[in-house]
């Protein structure tokens, strides 16, 4: 599966274009599609798995959360390359890496490697907040 986020070449936003349009191109995708796109579940995943294993101990967290910065971003690059030319949708690439980042900023200790103190909340709300807005905005390349 690619994780490319497909813009539409006809019409705009999440409007469906009329039917003959669309025949032989690639349906955009729409809000929900580029959420779960644009966010690195895979990285969220190992570090959920890997934080248990750290134990709460710093180094660890610190070491595995960019164990997972470098893999989201590399996997990113690779998943989002357009077949035809090779190059990757550096938007969603980066997308993905500040997700990540937020998002662990947003745990706090033990799971978590930053103690931001009693407005830790604030982080979390961010990192919602992000990830619901950016999928509205950014919609991707145009559908070639």
């Amino acid at each position: 599966m690619s994780l490319r986020i497909i813009r539409s070449s006809v019409g705009t936003g999440d409007v469906a274009a009329p039917k003959a349009l669309t025949q032989g191109t690639q349906r955009e995708d729409g809000w929900g599609s580029r959420i779960a796109k644009l966010i690195p579940a895979e990285a969220l995943g190992l570090y959920g798995a890997g934080s248990a294993v750290a134990g709460g101990k710093a180094l660890g967290l610190w070491i595995l959360a960019a164990a997972c910065l470098v893999l989201s971003g590399v996997l990113r690059y690779r998943a989002t390359q357009d077949p035809a030319t090779g190059s990757p949708q550096w938007s969603a690439v980066i997308i993905a890496v500040i997700s990540f980042t937020l998002w662990v900023v947003a745990l706090e200790p033990p799971a978590g490697p930053i103690e931001l103190g009693e407005n830790a909340y604030l982080a979390a709300i961010f990192a919602l907040i992000w990830g619901a807005a950016v999928p509205a905005f950014y919609k991707g390349d145009p559908a070639s």
